[in-house]
Order: C-alpha cells, then sequence, then structure tokens
C-alpha cells in the first residue's frame, strides 16, 4: 500500500486529536497541512516575498510625506570684515558678527509631484501584493491537484495490481489442473509486477510533490489524508472573466507605473521653472561713530533664484528622457494586457475542450471500457477470447482511467490558472 494513502488508525486519529486540543493552530504546529485551503493560507502567512513587497510598500509611503517637504533651512555664523592687523571688532564701522537663516524653494509644483509619485509607487506596490497573493494560491493550487491525481493514480493502480494478483491465483490453478498454459502465468505475474514498478515511480512521485508544496506551505499533508483533485469555481461566461481581469493586480500595477512616469514628465516641464531662496541676516556692530554714538547693527535680506536659460543641454534632454520613459510605460502596460487577454483567451478554450471531454469520459468511453473488460472476461472464461485478449482489455481500461483522471486534473490546473487571472482579491 502506498505511504500517503495509509488510513490513520489505532491511536492515530487520539494524538492528532490531542493535538487540537493542546494548540490554537494544531495543524501548523503539527507541521501538518489538512486541506487545500489550509495549505492557501499558510503559504500566504510564511511567504518571504510578500513580507518583502510589504515592507518596500511601507518605506515608499514613508516617502510620501518627506518628499513633499521643503529642505531644511540652513542657519550660518561668521565674522565679516574683521581687520587682519589687529582683529579688533571695533576698529572698523563694517566689521560685524554675523548670523543668518536662508530657506530654499524648489521649482513650481515640485514638491507635490514627488509626493504624489511617491504615493503610485506605492499603489504599484499594493497591487504587486494582491498579484503575489493569487500566485501563491495558483502554485499551491497546483501542487495539491498534483499530489491528488498522482494518489488517486496509485489507487487505480493497486486496485489493477489486485486483479492481476487474483488472475494470477486462477490461472495458476487452471494451469495446475492442465487446463491453462504456463505462459498465462507468466504473463499475469509479469502484468502484476510492471504494476508494482509503476506504483513504486508514484510513490517517488507524491514524496516530490509533498516536498515541493511544503516548501511553500513549511507543512506537508497528514500522513494517510485522502486528498482529492479540488473542484474550483469557473467564472459564468468569457465577458465576465474579461472584466474581472481588467482589475488584475498586474494592470493596475501597470497603471501605475504609467501614472509615476507621467508625474515624472511633468516634474520635467517643472525644471524650466527658475528655482529661488530666501536668505536673511543680522550683522552685530560694536564700537562707536564718528558722533559717539554707538553703531547700528545691520539687517539684510535677499532673494536669490537660478536662471534656466541654458536649457537645451540639460531641461531639454530631460523632458525627452522622460517622455520616453512614459512611453515606454505604456507600451509595457499595452503588452501585458495583450499577454494577460492571450492567456485568458487560451485558457478560456480550454476550458471549453476539458469539460467537453469530461462529458464524453464520463457517458461513453469508461462505460464502454469497463463493458469490453467484462465482455472479454466473460468470452475468456468461455474459450472464445484469449489471455492476451483479456490483458490487453484491461491494459485499455487501466489507460483510460487514468486518462480521464490525467483530464480531471488538468480541469483543475487549468480553473485555478483562470483564478490567478480573474479571483478578486479578498485581502
Amino acid at each position: 500500500m502506498l505511504r500517503y494513502l495509509l488510513p490513520l488508525n489505532g491511536l492515530a486519529p487520539v494524538a492528532f486529536l490531542a493535538l487540537f486540543i493542546q494548540s490554537p493552530d494544531p495543524a501548523h504546529a503539527a507541521g501538518v497541512v489538512t486541506s487545500l485551503r489550509e495549505a492557501e493560507s499558510f503559504a500566504i502567512e510564511r511567504d518571504a516575498g510578500l513580507a518583502q513587497i510589504e515592507a518596500t510598500r511601507e518605506a515608499l509611503e514613508e516617502r510620501i510625506v518627506t518628499s513633499g517637504q521643503l529642505p531644511d533651512p540652513r542657519l550660518r555664523f561668521g565674522a565679516l570684515n574683521l581687520p587682519v592687523d589687529s582683529f579688533e571688532l571695533d576698529q572698523e564701522p563694517m566689521t560685524q558678527l554675523l548670523v543668518g537663516l536662508s530657506q530654499s524653494f524648489p521649482p513650481g509644483r515640485t514638491l507635490t509631484l514627488r509626493s504624489a509619485s511617491q504615493a503610485s509607487q506605492a499603489a504599484a506596490q499594493a497591487e504587486m501584493l494582491a498579484e503575489r497573493r493569487r500566485m501563491i494560491r495558483r502554485q499551491v493550487r497546483l501542487l495539491w491537484t498534483d499530489i491528488a491525481q498522482l494518489q488517486d493514480a496509485a489507487r487505480i493502480v493497486e486496485r489493477k495490481q489486485q486483479w492481476y494478483r487474483e488472475l494470477e491465483d486462477a490461472v495458476t490453478a487452471s494451469y495446475s489442473s492442465g487446463a491453462r498454459g504456463q505462459h498465462d502465468v507468466v504473463r499475469a505475474r509479469l502484468e502484476r509486477r510492471l504494476l508494482g514498478d509503476r506504483l513504486l515511480h508514484l510513490e517517488g512521485e507524491v514524496a516530490n510533490r509533498i516536498a515541493q508544496l511544503s516548501r511553500w506551505t513549511g507543512a506537508a499533508p497528514v500522513d494517510g489524508m485522502d486528498i482529492r483533485i479540488p473542484v474550483l469555481p469557473a467564472p459564468e461566461d468569457y465577458e465576465t472573466a474579461l472584466q474581472s481581469l481588467e482589475r488584475h493586480p498586474l494592470l493596475r500595477a501597470s497603471a501605475s507605473a504609467v501614472e509615476v512616469r507621467e508625474l515624472g514628465e511633468e516634474l520635467a516641464r517643472e525644471r524650466y521653472k527658475p528655482s529661488f531662496a530666501v536668505d536673511v541676516a543680522y550683522g552685530f556692530r560694536s564700537g562707536e561713530d564718528a558722533s559717539g554714538d554707538e553703531r547700528p547693527d545691520f539687517f539684510s535680506a535677499m532673494l536669490n533664484f537660478s536662471l534656466p536659460v541654458l536649457s537645451g543641454r540639460r531641461q531639454d534632454r530631460e523632458l525627452a528622457a522622460a517622455q520616453a520613459e512614459r512611453r515606454a510605460a505604456r507600451e509595457a502596460e499595452i503588452d501585458r494586457r495583450r499577454e494577460l487577454v492571450a492567456q485568458l483567451d487560451s485558457l478560456w478554450a480550454g476550458l471549453t475542450e476539458l469539460e467537453a471531454r469530461d462529458s464524453l469520459f464520463q457517458s461513453d468511453v469508461l462505460p464502454d471500457a469497463n463493458t469490453n473488460v467484462e465482455a472479454t472476461r466473460a468470452a475468456y472464461q468461455n474459450d472464445y477470447a484469449s489471455f492476451a485478449e483479456l490483458v490487453g482489455a484491461q491494459t485499455l481500461l487501466l489507460t483510460q482511467e487514468l486518462s480521464y483522471l490525467s483530464l480531471r486534473a488538468d480541469l483543475a490546473r487549468n480553473r485555478a490558472q483562470l483564478l490567478y487571472l480573474t479571483e478578486e482579491e479578498s485581502q
């Protein structure tokens, strides 16, 4: 029996129940998952990529405020016109101790645009968080489907192996009585052993997929858990799916990226405007003037600004670069939309085909394959069919059962991919 198919028996259920009693999150504490929804939750909870994007978003949100603030004012101290022959403060009338304060102002709406750009970048990161959650759920669903398919395949193969074991016993008994030839016994044994080899291969594949799932969830399905291919929802129709696709986080992130580049273009235009600074200073003087009165202090106020008159080598080129970046972002947005729509079209066509094939297998193929086995068995028992024909009928049934299993798994994978494109973000 495949190890991952062993049922919980004996004291195992009691021990498993004890974990639930002792811990508020027993499955996670025990390093196991008990459902697909739980696996998705664990994977989202522990994903380092989500934490990284969230930290980036928080940093950008902090910069929304800082990028909209004026530069720090500058305070200056100094001594002006100090005579070098004596360094006396009261010797010359223009000697003074100066304290000044200056504040610079960027050109035009630079601060507002910088803050808006940071806000758009933060919004893009929020959309990337939503996309990352969708991607994680998709990966977990695909791996869960793989495990379920492999386990179901193992069940089918094990059932066929038991059938060949019983057939081998029956043929051996017939051979002992002289009713059947030895080649029938050898063929039945060979088919059983070949199925045993396939079973070992499936067991290895199950272990491989469980390891991949644990990379996301940090836990594995509990031993003996009966994992089934998930029945995932699909959009009602193509138009509904297309409308949902327009709200995909990647498209919203692309729109935010375009907005950032548009703001960058506006910032480049603001550089054609002058920046300016206000400077005020107070000068303390010592000594007396010619009439014997104390020398008055000095107060100064100045306004200075840049002269962006040589724009050909700087502002013009910066504007051209910003415009090119905006066009590139717009084209990237268009390309991403086309790519996602193409994925949706392909998946929708595949969904239609898979659903039609699923109906065909259930109504015709599998019933006919089972009928063929029963008819061939009856014919073999009455010496109207050879042993090779009996084995061929059983092999054909096995092939069709595995094909139908693969079809159901492909249908689940198709819907998992569709959900990545159309599922509304609930977090």
